[in-house]
């Protein structure tokens, strides 16, 4: 039996915008029409972290993202994984993000296939981040890097009162899970210089 595609629907583009840049491309988005739908103020670890607003026009969304770098428990200084992405990269996507129905199946999908996912456990299964703010809950995994760059996040978005059962082992952990997965990977040197099936290229 052939499984039938799940449709996919484009949700946003995150973009990494350089040290000191978020105030200066919020305010440009804004002159482009865009609405800023989103923003926290931090978001990582002990050691580094990222500023980010998301700006929106329709079903248009850029997440704008500022590294803040920081100090590690020696007083040696840590470049936040934002800012080291920048630095090899410039002002080019971290990451484009799909919206779909089921993500456990649509990640089972991809896995059959050979995908590697950032979100994965020690095992090598692939994680399922969970947030949740009021009524809904935001599901979400993340791929490994398609050209040692950007990157796929998958997503679904649950509204009511539901039971995520297996998935409440990684609730608020969506952008902290992947702030961690992307740091782990940075730190042992392999995120730039793998494919999407978790090939060294």
């Amino acid at each position: 039996m052939v499984r039938q595609k799940q449709p996919l629907q484009f949700d946003h583009i995150a973009l990494p915008v350089g040290p000191g840049n978020l105030k200066k491309y919020t305010e440009l988005f804004q002159l482009l029409g865009f609405e800023q739908e989103w923003y926290r103020q931090r978001i990582g670890d002990k050691e580094t972290a990222m500023e980010t607003a998301v700006m929106s026009r329709g079903g248009v969304k850029f997440a704008l993202m500022e590294g803040i770098d920081g100090r590690n428990s020696k007083g040696e200084r840590v470049i936040s994984q934002v800012n080291e992405y920048y630095r090899r990269f410039g002002f080019y996507p971290q990451h484009i993000a799909l919206r779909c129905e089921d993500i456990k199946d649509l990640v089972r999908e991809w896995s059959e296939k050979g995908i590697r996912f950032l979100t994965e456990d020690e095992n090598h299964k692939p994680r399922i981040l969970v947030d949740r703010e009021g009524d809904t809950a935001v599901l979400q995994s993340f791929t490994y890097p398609i050209n040692k760059s950007w990157f796929f996040e998958v997503k679904q978005i649950v509204r009511g009162q539901v039971a995520l059962g297996e998935f409440e082992e990684f609730r608020d952990r969506n952008v902290e899970g992947l702030w961690e997965s992307l740091d782990r990977a940075i730190k042992e040197g392999w995120l730039f210089r793998v494919n999407i099936f978790g090939e060294m290229e």
